[in-house]
């Protein structure tokens, strides 16, 4: 007998949740409170003369609210809108100057009536963003940071998730940095893109004899079923076995079947 392999392949489908804050707000140096604009996140830099601002924000990553696991996640980017150029009493905070912000996990718990000055504990950093313009009435800058590794953490332990610092990535760098983010009450709130892994084509990865079994290979999804089916001639299919898949490789051995014309064939079929 000589068995063939035929993999019946469905499409691989795209999923995505994009998460808002459950609370932002940025603080000001010199009074060491809030600052009192609600629709602004400000960062900026003052060289050590203590009128800088630092923003904290937070997001609710679980797998209740991304509908995947940690190890589904594939990417995650938090995302930040920059307001346009205003003057102070515009409310949107200013002049842009450019430099750039660096991302930290925020390491203990807050809330914006309570947040100081002081409650700034700032992680070891995940990475720096440039910022090099303003959005303007036509064109709508976004800038972003992949935060995966962090976001995965997080919903593998919640109770580690006290969201993120966003502060100036140089407090001495001349000309001072100064930005303002949309927060979580305008309609450009901050952005946590979680995609989940995009999993490999459905298709052989293996297929030996040896004796009287036949060892199929394939790759997988995690939690998946597959339903190995034998046939003798491609018409007629018999099931010979269900595998569920604990990674995203599968393999199983199984005996041929001796058919009367001395071929059979073998194929793999994603159970939806």
């Amino acid at each position: 007998m000589k068995p063939l392999l035929l993999l019946l392949a469905s499409a691989a489908i795209t999923c995505g949740v994009t998460l808002t804050p459950t609370q932002d707000t940025d603080v000001y140096q010199f009074t060491t409170y809030p600052t009192s604009t609600t629709y602004s996140l400000g960062v900026n830099a003052s060289n050590g003369e203590g009128h800088s601002q630092k923003t904290l924000l937070k997001f609710n990553p679980t797998t209740t609210t991304l509908g995947m696991s940690a190890t589904e996640i594939g990417t995650a980017k938090l995302r930040l809108y920059i307001l346009p150029d205003g003057s102070p009493s515009s409310g949107y905070g200013g002049t842009l100057v450019p430099g750039a912000v660096t991302v930290h996990p925020q390491g203990t718990a807050w809330t914006v009536a309570t947040a100081r000055w002081s409650t700034f504990s700032p992680g070891t950093s995940l990475g720096s963003i440039a910022i090099t313009q303003p959005s303007t009435e036509t064109t709508a800058v976004w800038v972003e940071l992949d935060v995966t590794a962090q976001v995965k953490a997080w919903v593998t332990t919640p109770s580690t998730n006290n969201g993120f610092v966003i502060q100036s990535a140089n407090e001495n760098a001349v000309p001072l940095l100064n930005v303002a983010f949309a927060s979580m009450e305008t309609g450009f709130p901050p952005q946590l893109v979680v995609e989940k892994v995009q999993p490999k084509p459905f298709q052989m990865t293996g297929f030996t004899m040896s004796g009287a079994n036949v060892t199929l290979g394939w790759n997988s999804v995690v939690g998946k079923s597959y339903r190995v089916e034998e046939s003798p001639d491609m018409t007629t299919w018999a099931p010979r076995q269900t595998v569920v898949a604990s990674s995203t490789e599968s393999s199983l051995t199984i005996a041929k079947t001796v058919y009367a014309g001395g071929k059979g064939f073998f194929r793999v079929v994603a159970v939806q």
